[in-house]
């Protein structure tokens, strides 16, 4: 399907199931025009009521119907049914008591739809999927989620503005918070002041990068992903801050503004950003990065 872009404006073809954009890799799931919803169909039957002027007329076709071959006038003629059988036939006036059962009846055709033969290869295939076994969840896609408490007190009363969850092969969805200013990603084994602690990734540095968050003149967030080493003198990391599997690193002079769904990798660790915009607690936002595809891991040489 090719829209154009919410992000870059740009037409793109977005594909299922990421539906992503082509050109700025911005997520466009929320913005696929949906089918408006078709008017329910409405039968109306409209019945005419025989009124007591025609009652002559529809008595003739009744009779000559039954083949009694009596001309009109004798029609008119007739001995007009007294109140008491009316009474006993239980109708109005304007009602005509007529012997169903001695009028020739005639055949009456029911248009009747095409009948389906049941399909016993799609019932066999059916009763093997209802008997199969639930398939576990790859080990590349452990469906545990674990958020992790920053327990910096500056970050006590700080507004959170997204989240960073884990999306590494065969690794627990771990959860971090992103509060407004800076949160700095390292290695926890040390004194230093870390507020995404990446465990059991020796590539990482005890200070890596961090994530800068701000608001616009519009009060929206803003992440930017940083590198420059302003906690380490102005060394950027030892092996580098990367993006969406790039193997590039993000340059250490000027930093990269996140969009939602980007993945940020540290050493080999891989996490994917949620915005508070899309998403409205840690749960929904780990939910969502479950079962995703894996963006290429930037190997450390």
């Amino acid at each position: 399907m090719t829209i154009q872009c919410y992000n870059c404006k740009g037409e793109t073809m977005v594909t299922a199931p990421d539906y992503r954009c082509k050109i700025c890799n911005y997520p466009l799931k929320n913005y696929l025009p949906t089918e408006p919803e078709k008017p329910k169909s409405k039968i109306v039957i409209d019945i005419e009521h025989e009124d007591s002027a025609s009652a002559g007329t529809l008595h003739e076709l009744l009779i000559k119907n039954k083949g009694g071959g009596e001309k009109p006038q004798e029609v008119k003629d007739k001995q007009v049914p007294s109140k008491s059988e009316s009474a006993d036939s239980g109708k109005s006036g304007n009602h005509i008591n007529i012997d169903i059962n001695s009028a020739p009846q005639q055949p009456v055709v029911k248009e009747q739809s095409a009948k389906r033969e049941p399909d016993f290869a799609k019932v066999d295939r059916l009763n093997e999927i209802l008997t199969e076994k639930p398939q576990k969840l790859a080990p590349s896609s452990p469906s545990r989620i674990v958020m992790k408490e920053n327990k910096n007190p500056e970050k006590a009363d700080k507004v959170i503005a997204g989240w960073l969850v884990t999306h590494t092969e065969e690794r627990d969805h771990v959860t971090y918070n992103l509060y407004l200013g800076d949160n700095i990603m390292g290695r926890p084994d040390g004194p230093h002041h870390i507020d995404i602690k990446i465990e059991k990734d020796p590539y990482v540095s005890r200070i890596h990068s961090r994530i800068r968050v701000t608001k616009d003149y519009l009060h929206r967030f803003r992440f930017e992903l940083i590198d420059d080493g302003l906690e380490r003198g102005g060394v950027p990391s030892t092996n580098g801050t990367y993006i969406n599997g790039n193997s590039l690193r993000i340059p250490g002079d000027r930093g990269v503004f996140l969009k939602n769904g980007d993945t940020v990798q540290v050493g080999e660790t891989k996490l994917v950003f949620k915005s508070v915009d899309e998403y409205e607690d840690f749960q929904s936002a780990a939910i969502s990065v479950q079962g995703t595809d894996f963006t290429q891991t930037i190997h450390i040489k």
